[in-house]
C-alpha cells in the first residue's frame, strides 16, 4: 500500500514537474508527441469494484495530428492498473485510441473525445478447496471523454463501457466505470 501511494505521488510530481518544461516546449513550438498522466478509475460493476473502489492508473500517451494551436486531435495510450485484496487479484493493461474535437480556438480549450480500448485482463480469485483460479482475457470497450486543455497540462473525465468477460468459474467481469485524468500532452 505504501509503495503504491509512493508511486502515485512520484508520478504526480513527475507530471507537474514536467509541466514547466512542457509549457516551454509549447511556447517554443517544439512539441513532443509523448505525454504522461495519472488517472483515477471508479469501476461500476462487481467483482472488480469489490477489490477496491478507486483504482490508480499511471499512463503514457502518444499524441498525433496536431491542429494550428498545437493541440492533439488524436491520442493513443497505454496505462496500467493493478489491485488486490485477500481473495482476489486483478491486473489490467488498457491500450486505446481517442479522437478529440475542441470547442474553441483559445486556451483553456474545452474538448470532447470518443475512443476505443482493448483491455488485457488478468483476474485471479481464491476458491476454497481448489486454490487460485486465473482468467486471462482480452476485451473491447468504448469511451466518451470531456476535458479542459490548459496548454501544458489537461484535466479529463471519462466514461467507459466494455464487453462482459465471463469468468471460468462463474460470474462476469466488466470494465464499465468513470475516471478522471490529470496529465500533460507535451511532456517528453
Amino acid at each position: 500500500m505504501k509503495t503504491r501511494m509512493f508511486a502515485a505521488f512520484g508520478i504526480a510530481a513527475l507530471v507537474f514537474g514536467l509541466a514547466g518544461s512542457a509549457q516551454a516546449q509549447y511556447e517554443a513550438n517544439d512539441r513532443s508527441p509523448i505525454g504522461v498522466r495519472m488517472s483515477f478509475y471508479k469501476p461500476f460493476s462487481d467483482p472488480i469494484s469489490d477489490i477496491k473502489s478507486i483504482w490508480m492508473a499511471p499512463g503514457l500517451d502518444y499524441n498525433g495530428k496536431f491542429d494550428s494551436l498545437d493541440r492533439p486531435q488524436f491520442t493513443a495510450s497505454i496505462a496500467w492498473l493493478a489491485e488486490s485484496n485477500e481473495t482476489t487479484s486483478c491486473k489490467i493493461i488498457p491500450i486505446g485510441v481517442q479522437f478529440i474535437k475542441y470547442a474553441n480556438d483559445s486556451y483553456p480549450s474545452r474538448y470532447v473525445g470518443l475512443g476505443a480500448t482493448a483491455y488485457f485482463i488478468n483476474y485471479r480469485q481464491w476458491k476454497w478447496f481448489s486454490g487460485w483460479r486465473s482468467d486471462n482475457r482480452k476485451k473491447l470497450g468504448v469511451s466518451v471523454s470531456y476535458g479542459i486543455d490548459f496548454g501544458s497540462w489537461y484535466v479529463e473525465g471519462t466514461y467507459q463501457i466494455s464487453e462482459k468477460m465471463g469468468l471460468a468459474y462463474g460470474g462476469d467481469l466488466k470494465m464499465d466505470g468513470a475516471g478522471i485524468s490529470i496529465g500533460t500532452r507535451r511532456a517528453l
